[in-house]
């Protein structure tokens, strides 16, 4: 637990570092990797003593600090007024309560895997998952406005002129 919570704060900080959809993908294809190397080993010898060590970096791919970038983008919210502010601060308030939600959901689902299948199961589920999210953070991220905010109507002001 300690491995992949150090390894969330490093996903995080990388994130708060340099933040942009590159980045993004680079860390959620952490999982895909990890995921597919525990399904492999699991597939070639079953009784694997190991199959969890895989698992540490998908710490990595914990991206709730993208989430503002997301909105930000997506809305064209100016974070540098105080109302765009504010609003950003609503909005990942509510985020969270999905990402609590889908928190349950991940545990209650990959709890019954392992007791159905074991770790082939865990690994399918995880290999499953994180492959959805690559594929909806490509399609969040090429479908992004370039710009935001006073920015965007700076940019559309000088367009003008």
């Amino acid at each position: 637990l300690f491995s992949y919570q150090s390894c969330r704060a490093i996903g995080q900080s990388i994130q708060a570092w340099r933040i942009n959809n590159a980045i993004n993908y680079a860390l959620t294809s952490v999982s895909v990797v990890a995921y597919a190397v525990v399904v492999v080993a699991v597939f070639m010898a079953p009784n694997v003593g190991w199959w969890f060590y895989p698992l540490i970096p998908t710490g990595l791919s914990e991206t709730l600090a993208v989430q503002q970038f997301y909105l930000m983008r997506l809305l064209t919210i100016d974070t540098e007024s105080k109302e765009g502010d504010s609003r950003m601060r609503e909005l990942v308030k509510a985020s969270h309560t999905g990402t609590g939600v889908g928190s349950a959901i991940a545990f209650v689902s990959s709890t019954a895997c392992y007791t159905y299948w074991q770790q082939q199961g865990v690994g399918l589920l995880g290999l499953g998952v994180a492959l959805a999210k690559l594929l909806l953070v490509v399609a969040i991220g090429s479908s992004l406005p370039s710009q935001t905010g006073a920015r965007a109507k700076q940019a559309r002001c000088q367009d003008v002129a």
